[in-house]
């Protein structure tokens, strides 16, 4: 069994989910706070192509007051991708009851945009004396949503980076993406950008990088998925090896001794509590 390394990313997922409703502004303070490396999140286009911090490309009413009253068709109706982000910004996704994250804080708050969200955690970092935070920033695309609950992935991608250019971050930025298509692309187009690729499934790490045509920056898998092996393919790859989402201490402290490189946590108060007791 490997010993934890030392400079582990600490990463909080859509900020706080955990504590705080997810991917909005108070989150992200709060996992800042909390000593997060590394800000997680998902963005999104508005129908008028700004950078929109959701996790899906639609309101979601699990988690948001969303009436049917905009009217762009059947199930597309809750499609954030019609709606302009001044439409977006009135709805309110913080103060319902989430079932899955019973200690969640209620507070009528909305989706931000990304240029929003750098500027907010750029100037706690600093009003605290913190270190900047890093971003690990999700491309929601699929094929089957492409040109209708998003642009297509060059444009996608291109929309995400000039936000991250204009925020100043693009040397703490990742870009992860289950997709490997903006992967490829942004490859290409932004040599030396750290890219990170998503997986959920079983085919193996070797099949993964094969489909994708070349080794990315992290390796990024759903956390059950780690073993020694992957562990050990992960490193004579030279790829980083940061699992998701997890969130008990038990598994958070078994997953540092097999060597990961980081950990995706939608609790950042409980990776504090690790964190300072392996110093």
């Amino acid at each position: 069994m490997k010993k934890a390394k030392a400079n582990i990313d600490w990463q909080g997922h859509r900020g706080a989910r955990g504590d705080f409703p997810e991917n909005t502004i108070p989150g992200f303070i709060y996992a800042l706070d909390c000593g997060m490396t590394t800000l997680e999140m998902d963005v999104v286009i508005s129908a008028d192509k700004q950078v929109v911090v959701s996790h899906e490309p639609f309101f979601n009413t699990e988690i948001c007051h969303f009436e049917f009253t905009y009217e762009a068709g059947g199930s597309s109706a809750n499609n954030m991708y019609r709606f302009s982000y001044d439409e977006i910004s009135k709805i309110d996704c913080g103060s319902k009851e989430n079932p899955n994250f019973p200690n969640q804080k209620k507070m009528t708050v909305s989706k931000p945009l990304l240029k929003e969200v750098i500027a907010e955690a750029e100037k706690h970092a600093v009003k605290t004396g913190r270190d900047l935070p890093f971003y690990n920033i999700e491309i929601k695309s699929t094929p089957e949503w492409e040109k209708h609950y998003h642009p297509v992935i060059e444009e996608y991608s291109d929309l995400l980076l000039a936000a991250c250019k204009q925020g100043g971050i693009m040397d703490r930025l990742t870009v992860q993406c289950f997709d490997k298509r903006p992967l490829r692309y942004l490859r290409s187009k932004y040599p030396g950008l750290s890219l990170s690729l998503l997986v959920e499934d079983s085919i193996s790490p070797q099949e993964h990088l094969e489909l994708l045509g070349f080794v990315p920056t992290i390796y990024s898998c759903h956390y059950p998925l780690v073993d020694e092996s992957v562990v050990d393919f992960c490193t004579e790859k030279n790829m980083l090896l940061i699992p998701w989402t997890v969130n008990e201490e038990k598994d958070i402290r078994a997953l540092l001794k097999l060597g990961v490189d980081g950990i995706i946590s939608d609790y950042p108060a409980l990776c504090k509590k690790i964190k300072a007791s392996l110093i």
